[in-house]
């Protein structure tokens, strides 16, 4: 439960990556990294380094931290790969905040893991804002290469986005390809877009990415005017089941118990949902698309307006407390 390691990075140039531990050793405690402002990794000299943070390890390592794992960026360039884990062993968990910044990874940011890295607890990714429009964002991990073992979160892994534009939002892995196999996450996955602070997504919302053994879920909270994404919302990234696979179900929500949606909702939902929920009785959504989900439940007092040919297999509506009559 002790801090064993904390490094602020308040401004500077990092020619290639950061990263707090090595090939092996131990670090019986938290490892913290704080980055309020710099440049990482832009170069051209070595363009097989594309890694630009990293909360652990670059490349395969044996280190083991008995601890959580927790990096906050405020600000600063990024021109490569940033990841909450790395190669090493997290016996606890990994927490990566965004709260600004330019992103430019060739791969992505990643709550995870990479070469073969190991998270025993759980993942999260919380981004309030910066430009992620060259970068795709993973709330899991990367693939790995043949001559590494899978990259693995045994826990949940969660993404929170409260501002930025964005490219792709992922709730996995990239897919899997020939000789590198798809990042895994035994348990369950969540996104949650909310929208008090403008968010443009120019591309898609893919729930599941990657191997994920448990499901997966995708929530719209807050105020639609400050939302601009017209694109997917899809179950996962890839119909491929030797790149990917989706062991639970997949679900959306529209507003929750504690936070309504109120608007226009303009993206386009995909088959294969096995719900969609309208919670809230102060939300009030009109979806732009139709769209085909098993199950669509509405919260009593709240207000929908359908796409002429959506279409359910059952319908709920949920009141508040007892109803006769």
């Amino acid at each position: 439960g002790q801090d064993a390691l904390t490094i602020n990075y308040n401004s500077g140039t990092t020619l290639n990556y950061l990263s707090s531990v090595g090939p092996e050793g131990a670090i019986n405690g938290n490892i913290n990294v704080n980055v309020a402002n710099g440049s990482f990794n832009n170069q051209t000299s070595s363009p097989a380094i594309t890694e630009a943070l990293l909360g652990t390890s670059y490349g395969k390592s044996s280190a083991v931290i008995s601890g959580n794992v927790n990096i906050s960026i405020a600000n600063g360039e990024f021109y490569g790969n940033v990841f909450g884990g790395g190669g090493a062993t997290v016996k606890g968990d990994t927490s990566l905040v965004i709260a600004g910044g330019t992103f430019k990874a060739e791969d992505g940011v990643f709550a995870g893991n990479s070469w073969g890295g190991v998270t025993e607890g759980n993942s999260s990714l919380k981004i309030t804002g910066g430009n992620f429009a060259e970068a795709n964002v993973y709330a899991g991990n990367h693939r790995t290469g043949s001559s590494f073992s899978q990259n693995v979160i045994k826990g949940n892994a969660s993404l929170v986005v409260e501002g930025g534009t964005f490219k792709n939002l992922n709730g996995g892995s990239p897919e899997g390809e020939e000789g590198r196999l798809a990042g895994k996450i035994e348990g369950n996955m969540s996104i949650v877009i909310r929208a008090n602070d403008n968010i443009a997504i120019n591309g898609d919302i893919n729930a599941s990415s990657g191997f994920v053994d448990g499901n997966a879920e995708v929530t719209f909270v807050g105020d639609a005017s400050k939302l601009t994404f017209t694109g997917n919302v899809k179950t996962a990234s890839t119909n491929s089941a030797a790149n990917a696979s989706l062991g639970g179900k997949a679900s959306i929500k529209i507003g929750t118990a504690e936070e309504a949606f109120t608007g226009d909702f303009n993206a386009k939902i995909n088959d294969g949902f096995a719900s969609l929920e309208v919670s809230n009785a102060t939300t009030e959504v009109n979806f732009a698309n139709s769209f085909n989900v098993e199950s669509l439940s509405v919260e009593s007092g709240a207000k929908i307006g359908l796409a002429g040919e959506t279409s359910f297999g059952k319908f709920s509506i949920l009141f508040d407390g007892e109803f006769s009559g």
